[in-house]
């Protein structure tokens, strides 16, 4: 078992035992390694697939020549955006009368969020075809 792996005792793993040291949380965050690993991989997926996503979108979008001038922007306006969550949760979200409309509005404001994206998305490839059919 997990436990003999790292020589803990069998009555060192009750909640009444006063030793909670490292090799516990160790071994019962290894016991459930799965769990473990769920999280940290949504978590990660949450925070780095965005960001490339929008960094290769912005490649296909910004020429190589107009870079240097517009990165800093995107750059800068991408601190933006907790912000605006942050004050959408404390002057709408938050003022729900319990936690499911809260939930319910939560959910509305990210799917309206994902459809504008989308929609932005469509419309700014097709006016990039448009441009570059005219050239």
């Amino acid at each position: 078992t997990v436990q003999s792996l790292f020589g803990i005792q069998e009555s060192s793993l009750s909640s009444s035992s006063k030793d909670s040291g490292a090799s516990v949380i160790f071994s019962k965050l290894f016991a459930n390694w799965t769990s473990a690993l769920f999280y940290i991989i949504a978590e990660v997926y949450s925070s780095v697939s965005v960001g490339i996503l929008f960094w290769q979108y912005a490649n296909d979008v910004v020429p190589v020549s107009q870079a240097k001038r517009f990165y800093p922007l995107f750059a800068q306006m991408s601190g933006l955006a907790p912000i605006l969550a942050g004050q959408y949760v404390v002057r709408y979200a938050s003022r729900a009368k319990d936690f499911g409309e809260s939930l319910h509005r939560l959910t509305w404001m990210v799917t309206f969020s994902g459809v504008m994206i989308c929609l932005f998305y469509k419309w700014s490839n097709d006016y990039i075809e448009k441009v570059a059919i005219l050239e």
